[in-house]
């Protein structure tokens, strides 16, 4: 087999292996509230409802916004955590701990979803009810 062979194969099976790419991917912007109040500390992450691997995370700021890149696109599973905020280091871009209840912190048991649009979404909010 030839090197020009080998790689020709190659690139058809690479091809083929069903990772996403930047078509399966957004941008998704927008706030976090539970009972009506800005969530001001910790971390969100969208999860593909259907692949559990493909999934976005980022900080939540001290005034509740986020932006994810990378997010998938579709139906997605929304995990928050606001622990991480009484780990945190004090300083001027720490935001306050907000308690929230524990069903909100793992994809597999939240109810909150959100469908990204293949464009993106900006200015959406995460109402954790």
């Amino acid at each position: 087999m030839t090197w020009r062979t080998m790689l020709s194969f190659l690139a058809v099976v690479a091809g083929g292996c069903g990772q996403s790419g930047p078509a399966d991917r957004a941008t998704v912007s927008g706030r976090v509230v539970f009972e009506g109040r800005p969530v001001t500390g910790g971390s969100i992450r969208l999860v593909a409802a259907d692949d559990p691997t493909r999934q976005a995370h980022g900080r939540i700021r001290k005034d509740g916004t986020f932006t994810l890149t990378g997010s998938p696109v579709g139906p997605t599973k929304v995990a928050v955590e606001t622990s991480s905020v009484l780990e945190g280091v004090p300083g001027p871009d720490q935001g306050e701990f907000v308690r929230i209840p524990p069903k909100f912190v793992r994809p597999e048991t939240t109810t909150v979803t959100v469908t990204v649009p293949a464009g993106g979404a900006t200015g959406i909010t995460i109402d954790l009810r």
